[in-house]
């Protein structure tokens, strides 16, 4: 069996790209010798604007990210690193804004901490130090974490980024923190169990086991990619698992949502379909399910569907009317991520391709987000 035909291989090739891949520079906004902080922060500042946050609060919140991503993300953003898989273009931050559902909006940022050898490996150790600063951030939790640590680590680094971390902001609350881990950090063979060990440790294992029974009535073995914690001590915080959907097609990535809660029968085919104008199975990049447990249910809570926008989608100005366009049909109102999208553009939508996913929570009242890379880089060969 060559490579190509490993589906383990191909399955990383679908949802990630390689660590020691360099991005190329290329903004049009910020100088030559501006910070990775200094790009992230002007987008939080812009976004936050948008959805009219207090000018105080906008300070909070960008000090908060400069304070927490310190020294490493005071390196100059011309002079990337390495490839970092938490954005679409390589950079260590990712923006995102979630709105609907009955709920206020969030405005996320994500990211990885940087290291100074470029390795997985390095990165690895630096994100675990990273962590064990968070115990004296109000509110944080780390325990939980703890409690798995081990199930995530490896001497040798495979698949997506090896940890990374995001903020969460919304109206009148205090921010959250929350932590991504990498079932497959040591091989795939390995992804699923590691998952099923850690559920059991933080009392999911009936919801896990649940979902995996389910999946196996359709013939589906999980892969999961992420799993994903809310770094608090509240009982109820959540853990969200990532599925990534490699050659199945629309229909039937709407059948295996059926393992949560939430279902609703033909909306995900529906959301894939207007969204990219195909329903697969021929991805160009993968869709993935989100699965959110919650301690004392008994299977999923909710699935939450991941419709992958570039690069299926040209530019900003042909996802900005996939995404708004889906959105009015499926019951939600976009003009709040209209005015965001255009409020931290760099460049003319039809000029830049940022859109990474849109999410879609079903229900009476849907949920949406976006995932927007920083447009800093291009990598060489095509466009961010």
């Amino acid at each position: 069996m060559t490579d190509l035909d490993d589906p383990d291989v191909n399955h990383e090739r679908a949802v990630t790209r390689p660590h020691h891949h360099v991005p190329v520079y290329a903004s049009t906004r910020y100088p030559a010798d501006a910070s990775y902080l200094d790009v992230a922060c002007d987008k939080l500042r812009r976004a936050a604007v948008a959805l009219d946050v207090p000018p105080a609060r906008q300070a909070d919140m960008t000090a908060l990210l400069r304070r927490l991503c310190r020294p490493w993300g005071d390196a100059p953003v011309a002079r990337p690193r390495y490839w970092s898989n938490v954005s679409l273009e390589g950079m260590p931050f990712e923006l995102s804004y979630a709105w609907g559902g009955g709920r206020e909006w969030e405005l996320r940022m994500s990211f990885e901490t940087l290291a100074e050898t470029p390795t997985p490996e390095a990165g690895l150790d630096v994100c675990r130090a990273f962590t064990r600063r968070l115990a004296d951030e109000p509110g944080a939790g780390i325990s939980r974490y703890l409690a798995v640590e081990d199930l995530f680590v490896a001497p040798t680094v495979v698949g997506m980024a090896p940890m990374a971390h995001g903020i969460s902001w919304t109206p009148g609350a205090a921010p959250g923190l929350k932590i991504y881990l990498n079932p497959n950090i040591a091989g795939y063979e390995h992804g699923v169990a590691r998952t099923s060990e850690a559920m059991e440790r933080l009392g999911l294992a009936r919801a896990w086991r649940s979902v995996c029974d389910g999946l196996a009535e359709l013939g589906v073995a999980p892969r999961p990619v992420v799993v994903a914690m809310d770094l608090s001590a509240a009982t109820e915080a959540r853990v969200k698992i990532y599925l990534p959907h490699l050659e199945v097609d629309a229909e039937a990535i709407d059948r295996q949502s059926a393992v949560a809660a939430n279902h609703v029968p033909g909306a995900f085919a529906a959301a894939l379909r207007r969204v990219t104008g195909h329903t697969g199975p021929a991805w160009r990049k993968v869709p993935v399910t989100c699965l959110t447990l919650v301690a004392g249910d008994s299977t999923a809570a909710a699935a939450t569907l991941y419709v992958p926008l570039n690069p299926d989608l040209a530019d900003d100005a042909a996802a900005c009317a996939a995404v708004s366009g889906f959105v009015r049909e499926a019951g939600g109102d976009p003009s709040s991520y209209e005015a965001l999208l255009h409020a931290i553009a760099d460049r003319p939508l039809a000029d830049s391709a940022t859109h990474n996913f849109v999410s879609f929570r079903p229900g009476p009242r849907p949920r949406f987000a976006v995932y927007l890379a920083p447009d800093v880089y291009r990598h060489p060969g095509g466009a961010a």
